[in-house]
C-alpha cells in the first residue's frame, strides 16, 4: 500500500480518499468509457450478476464523462 500512495503523490494525485479500490472502480469506468461489452466488464470486475455491474458503472455514465473532460484539461 505505501507504493500504491508513493505512485500518487509523485503523479500529483491527492492521496486523501483515493484508495486502491477507488482504483479498481476508476478501471470498470474506463472499460465503460470504452464501449466494452457489459458482459465482459461483468467477468474483468468479477462481479457475481450483471446488475450489479449496470448498476455501477451505466448508470453513472454521465458523472463519468464529467470527471473525464476534467481530467483532460488538466493534462494539457
Amino acid at each position: 500500500m505505501r507504493v500504491y500512495k508513493t505512485i500518487l503523490k509523485r503523479s500529483g494525485i491527492n492521496t486523501k480518499g483515493f484508495t486502491f479500490h477507488t482504483l479498481r472502480h476508476v478501471y470498470g469506468s474506463r472499460l465503460n468509457d470504452l464501449n466494452v461489452d457489459p458482459k465482459t466488464i461483468q467477468s474483468l470486475m468479477e462481479h457475481s450478476s450483471i446488475k450489479t455491474t449496470m448498476d455501477i458503472y451505466e448508470k453513472h455514465k454521465e458523472a463519468t464523462e464529467k470527471m473525464n473532460s476534467l481530467l483532460g484539461k488538466q493534462l494539457k
